[in-house]
């Protein structure tokens, strides 16, 4: 795109004159080696904690969904027990 397209361009989106500083764009940096590999070394901590806490939550998940199937079946496995409308004999 020539510059007199390009100022129409502008002028038409009502970005006439807005120019971003040079300081303040965006520009990426490299990595240094060090940086590469302590960023490899958090994540991989990062990611053994997240799949611990993971685990965690699913074992306390599990405990409490067979602590509740138990109360819930309480009752029934009771009734099987004694004989239908007597009391237990002691």
């Amino acid at each position: 795109m020539d510059q007199k397209a390009k100022s129409r361009v502008d002028s038409f989106n009502g970005n006439e004159g807005l120019k971003m500083p040079r300081d303040q764009t965006f520009e990426r940096r490299e990595m240094t080696s060090a940086e590469r590999e302590a960023r490899k070394a958090f994540r991989a901590v990062e990611a053994k904690q997240a799949m611990t806490d993971y685990a965690k939550t699913q074992k306390a998940f599990h405990e409490n969904r067979e602590r509740l199937k138990a109360e819930r079946l309480a009752p029934e496995v009771e009734a099987t027990r004694r004989p239908s409308g007597k009391e237990p004999v002691r």
